[in-house]
């Protein structure tokens, strides 16, 4: 396609192919630093997105008193322990439609906390961009 390969800087918005599920971006076995944008980078960019163990690998990288606020359920829904946060993740994970993409457009520099905006990809369709929220403990763990 010449627009698309040739002089559109915004590529992913003229693909309506399906590009399949996220795999891990650079194959780090853990964040680079304890930096909060260095987290959520590898959370989003290669922990969850793993082939094994992507729920687990994510979950390492939270605190045992960590607790996961989403909005788009009510509070008594939220994950609000370690084992409550693993155990959503692998559901997430579990549930989700094969090709179904969650994608880390930005991070916002932090050292103990960081703003990430992403967005989701599923059937060729991009979604609206979403923001999320992420606060380290000073072991460096998504609090």
């Amino acid at each position: 396609n010449t627009i698309q390969g040739g002089i559109n800087v915004f590529s992913d918005y003229l693909n309506s192919g399906d590009a399949g599920p996220l795999r891990p971006e650079f194959g780090l076995a853990q964040p680079r630093t304890r930096r909060a944008e260095d987290v959520v980078r590898y959370l989003w960019r290669e922990a969850f997105c793993a082939e094994e163990r992507g729920a687990e690998r994510t979950a390492l990288e939270y605190s045992e008193d960590a607790i996961y606020e989403d909005m788009t359920y009510v509070e008594e829904a939220w994950p609000k322990d370690l084992k409550e946060v693993k155990k959503f993740l692998k559901e997430t994970k579990k549930n989700a439609p094969e090709n179904l993409r969650f994608v880390l457009d930005e991070v916002t520099d932090g050292g103990t906390s960081c703003t990430a905006l992403w967005h989701v990809e599923f059937g060729g369709t991009r979604t609206p961009r979403g923001v999320s929220y992420y606060e380290l403990d000073s072991a460096g763990k998504v609090k």
